[in-house]
């Protein structure tokens, strides 16, 4: 009886260790899946940082390249306003020229008018001076008939008056 007692409890304890090792087993098997899933997950974190601080890196470098873009545009624009303003200052030297020439035609237009009175005036002045002197001349000559007249009628008075006496 002692001896079906200890097989039974050797049996029971047996049942038990047996039952522990299936338990032990089993729990093993689930920390190895845990850890495998554990494992997973840390590998997938690991890329999704690998790829995160990729990102990181080539969001750096697009800043550096916007950077440079920006850069070269704020160039561009100050040559843009240097031009613009140089092209300003140009129209501004284009329009004083264009005054000046306008002043200088305007000048020259009043200068040949000037010419053209004067021309007028020296003309109108050797005209005058023609028929003043014409008319000189005819005065003269009329002039030197109503003394050849008054000769002529001197002595013909004369004349009369000796003939009369």
């Amino acid at each position: 009886a002692r001896a079906r007692e200890e097989a039974r409890e050797a049996k029971a304890k047996a049942e038990d260790t047996k039952h522990k090792l299936v338990m032990a087993v089993k729990k093993g098997k689930a920390l190895a899946t845990e850890r495998a899933s554990l494992e997973t997950a840390l590998a997938t974190k690991a890329a999704a940082l690998a790829a995160a601080e990729a990102t990181a890196e080539a969001l750096r470098a697009d800043a550096e390249v916007l950077a440079a873009a920006r850069a070269a545009a704020e160039t561009e624009l100050a040559a843009a306003r240097t031009q613009a303003e140089e092209s300003r200052q140009a129209e501004k030297t284009d329009r004083s020229l264009v005054m000046a020439e306008a002043a200088t035609e305007t000048e020259r237009a009043r200068s040949e008018e000037t010419e053209r009175v004067r021309v007028e005036a020296e003309e109108r002045a050797k005209n005058s001076a023609e028929e003043a002197g014409l008319r000189a001349e005819e005065l003269r000559r009329k002039l030197a008939g109503a003394v050849k007249k008054g000769k002529a009628a001197m002595a013909e008075k004369e004349r009369l008056e000796a003939e009369a006496k």
